[in-house]
């Protein structure tokens, strides 16, 4: 072999060993970051609240459930670390005064938007009230028997609903 050959042979060599090297250092870095990650979550953040009971704090938004009128409303709130959004607790509570009526209008309007389930069973499943600088617009959300993996909302703007969805 001449010396040419050798050459790139130990180039090929150091390279590849090179390579090998920074690829276990990545993934050691992954791992660190995994383990490091692992270690530091911590249980939701709680708060007890007067009226709304036992909230608990998931990604800027607060969840809780109240007995309101024989049944549990679920609930989700925008807010911070230290607590909902005040002006969100206000619309929370008159939303949860006029549910009947915001249920009945979110359903009329699911049925005149979607032909194919107008003779559907819906359930409600949640209020979320989830925009800090949209005060006025809120979301209700509905399961359908038969339906099992959707979700279907209704948002409202100012008390009125707007707008159909359904999330998979």
């Amino acid at each position: 072999m001449n010396a040419a050959g050798s050459t790139f042979i130990v180039f090929l060599a150091i390279t590849l060993v090179v390579a090998v090297g920074w690829v276990l250092f990545q993934v050691g870095r992954v791992v660190v970051a995994i383990i490091l990650e692992a270690r530091s979550r911590q249980p939701p953040r709680q708060l007890q609240h007067p009226e709304f009971g036992t909230l608990i704090f998931e990604g800027l938004l607060w969840s809780g459930k109240i007995q309101r009128g024989g049944r549990v409303v679920s609930f989700m709130i925008a807010g911070s670390e230290s607590g909902p959004d005040p002006t969100l607790i206000e619309r929370l509570r008159d939303a949860i005064v006029n549910l009947s009526e915001l249920e009945r209008a979110a359903l009329e309007l699911i049925r005149s938007q979607e032909p194919e389930v107008r003779q559907g069973e819906f359930t409600f499943d949640s209020l979320d009230f989830l925009w800090v600088k949209k005060p006025d617009v809120f979301v209700l959300e509905f399961s359908l028997v038969g339906d099992d993996d959707g979700i279907w909302r209704v948002e409202f703007e100012e008390g009125r609903p707007k707008s159909v969805g359904r999330d998979d």
